[in-house]
């Protein structure tokens, strides 16, 4: 809740720092109110405009001129970065293609929709799961955590997709647009759970992708964008094991691009 609080005590303990961060703007508060900010080296590629970057110059490599951008999370800085980079790809490799925003900025991500469903719990849903606990032996009571878990994402993911139903139909709306990115792996997943609910099928559908490379990603074989996480922790902890190093003596900033994963959605 207080990321620049957070940085400037780790800055004054005198021990070196790696820090991941979503919000670029937090290292420029930091060095307002530290002299230490030479001992942070930034890595920054998620929420960069590489990714969007990176998946529009891979639409438009395939043909795709229109482009719509589907977010509901656009109140975050990674969320519009992603559309930049669309944006950017666009603009610098294909002049006269378009991206089209379809988004909705009261939220940065989806824990404010599992803030709702858990501050409005459903009386419904207590007792199911009161019902439910009596009937677990002592030994399966931890399961219960899991089931509860089940429900509440599933609460989360009814009011995101009727949340995000105006954003698709909007990019339904525009005839013109062939390919789909949208904010994350969730959303994509959602967006394709409507094209199922209306009927769509494959030779009517869009190109759809997201970002993350999630788990669901792959069972629902939907293209998406794999982040270099892998590079970005190795790198971190180099920095740790080798702050004088030259590679880091340039620069507050490295980043790591990631990889599209191509699947049948696109």
């Amino acid at each position: 809740k207080d990321s620049v609080g957070c940085l400037r005590r780790l800055l004054y303990s005198d021990i070196p720092v790696s820090v991941w961060i979503e919000d670029r703007e937090i290292m420029e508060s930091v060095n307002r109110y530290s002299s230490y900010g030479r001992k942070l080296t930034y890595f920054d590629s998620s929420y960069s405009i590489l990714p969007g970057l990176d998946v529009g110059r891979y639409l438009l490599n395939k043909g795709h001129r229109h482009i719509a951008y589907i977010s509901p999370f656009h109140c975050s800085p990674w969320s519009q970065n992603r559309l930049k980079g669309l944006q950017k790809a666009a603009k610098a490799f294909y002049p006269f293609s378009k991206i089209y925003p379809c988004v909705r900025s009261e939220f940065m991500n989806d824990y404010g929709f599992m803030d709702m469903v858990l501050k409005n719990v459903d009386r419904d849903v207590t007792c199911l799961m009161e019902n439910i606990a009596k009937k677990v032996p002592s030994g399966l009571k931890k399961r219960l955590q899991t089931v509860s878990l089940e429900i509440n994402t599933l609460l989360r993911d009814i009011l995101l997709y009727q949340y995000c139903i105006p954003l698709i139909e909007e990019a339904l709306s525009i005839g013109s647009v062939t390919a789909w990115v949208c904010a994350n792996d969730l959303i994509t997943g959602l967006v394709l759970d409507y094209l199922d609910e209306k009927g769509f099928d494959g030779s009517r559908r869009p190109a759809v992708i997201g970002f993350d490379n999630s788990f669901d990603s792959l069972v629902r074989k939907h293209s998406t964008y794999e982040f270099n996480t892998e590079g970005e922790i190795q790198g971190m902890i180099n920095h740790l094991l080798y702050p004088s190093s030259p590679i880091y003596a340039d620069t507050s900033t490295i980043r790591l691009s990631g990889t599209v994963i191509e699947r049948e959605s696109s």
